[in-house]
């Protein structure tokens, strides 16, 4: 199996990555920032949503019986992805990020603020 992609360019969302070649500072700090935010998500929904899979996984091979109340605790903390995952996109995105900044009366902001987009 060959591993080229990983050097020559892997598509990972609006932009291509470039790993093999230091073309560009800019593209390589986006690189490195969609690639950071891929795996912030991909392991909050492993550790939201993992136990109650693996639960349901133990009551089908008959390792362990159904509690109605231990499963609808897996259910809330699984659910909790759903409610954690816009504030993760909101806060890596750039123009929001600088709004959320303003909000914080204890934090003032020094960046000038770029709505384009």
């Amino acid at each position: 199996m060959s591993h080229t992609h990983l050097y020559y360019g892997t598509n990972v969302g609006p932009r291509t990555c470039l790993y093999g070649t230091r073309t560009s500072l800019s593209l390589n700090r986006a690189c490195h920032h969609d690639v950071s935010l891929r795996n912030q998500i991909s392991v909050l929904f492993a550790v939201t949503w993992g136990p109650s899979y693996i639960y349901l996984f133990l009551i089908n091979a008959n390792k362990v019986t159904f509690d109605a109340f231990f499963n609808y605790a897996l259910l809330g903390i699984a659910y909790l992805y759903n409610c954690i995952n816009p504030f993760i996109y909101a806060v890596n995105f750039d123009p929001v990020k600088c709004v959320l900044l303003r909000l914080l009366p204890c934090k003032k902001t020094t960046q000038p603020v770029d709505i384009s987009l």
